[in-house]
């Protein structure tokens, strides 16, 4: 039997909400680069309703709220991201990453 399920998570928010949420989901798996996190953002354009200039702006804005910046460790390194500790009851075991990177053939 085949069963289909539908993620109805993200009905009713606007896109920096779905941003938020996509953000959450990724840092709690671990610490996460810039670079990581712009690919969980495709086609992800600022709301005008929540006064985002542009997409770098709302994605920043976003990541000020949920995550705590490390600065990289080595002079050619990367800083990395993590979920801020309050923002865990956020996580949901059961969200589904809608990435290639993130699915599995059964």
């Amino acid at each position: 039997a085949i069963a289909i399920a539908t993620d109805y998570s993200h009905v009713g928010q606007t896109r920096s909400q779905m941003l938020r949420t996509r953000f959450i989901q990724t840092l709690a798996r671990g610490n996460t680069t810039h670079s990581e996190l712009l690919q969980v953002m495709p086609n992800f354009q600022a709301d005008e309703e929540d006064g985002d200039e542009d997409k770098a702006v709302g994605m920043q804005k976003i990541l000020d709220e949920i995550a705590d910046y490390a600065a990289p460790t080595t002079a050619g390194g990367e800083g990395t991201f993590g979920l801020k500790k309050d923002l865990w009851d956020e996580y949901s075991w059961y969200y589904y990453l809608d990435q290639d990177t993130d699915r599995q053939d059964v």
